[in-house]
Order: C-alpha cells, then sequence, then structure tokens
C-alpha cells in the first residue's frame, strides 16, 4: 500500500515538473484539466511517470480514470491502486 503522503508528493511532484508549475501551488482540489499547461498530452505523461516511479498501474485502470477530475482524486487512485504493477 501507499501512503497517502507519498502519493501526493508523487503526483503534485510529476505534475508539476510536467505541466511546468511549482508543485507546492497545486491543491489537492484544483481540476487536473484546468491546471496551467495542462493537455491531454502531458496529463498522460505525468500518469506514466507516477507509474513508474511507484510501480503501479493507472493507465490501465479505464474505468477509474474517467471518475478522477481533481489531484485528490489522482492522488486516491494511486492509493488505492497501490499493488505494484
Amino acid at each position: 500500500m501507499i501512503a497517502e503522503s507519498v502519493a501526493a508528493e508523487t503526483v503534485t511532484r510529476h505534475l508539476g515538473a510536467v505541466l511546468g508549475i511549482d508543485p507546492a501551488a497545486i491543491d489537492p482540489g484544483a481540476v487536473l484539466v484546468a491546471l496551467p499547461g495542462a493537455e491531454s498530452l502531458r496529463l498522460m505523461e505525468s500518469l506514466v511517470r507516477i507509474e513508474d516511479e511507484l510501480g503501479v498501474e493507472l493507465i490501465g485502470q479505464d474505468e477509474q480514470l474517467l471518475l478522477v477530475r481533481t489531484v485528490g482524486d489522482l492522488v486516491g487512485l494511486v492509493v488505492r491502486t497501490g499493488a505494484p504493477a
């Protein structure tokens, strides 16, 4: 199981790096597609980086990904997925 604090730090760090924004400025309630610089390919790149670092499978979770709207939702999915891919 991945701790929520680890998931949150990893998600915001990769979103920040890919989107070119300060990870500290990313609020858990922020809508992913409303983040500055958010485009579908950049968000996918973030997911791949998160998967690689934490050893989880997010992209294969199609039904769950459709429910992800906010940064906090993505963190929750990472925590729930938690088992290594």
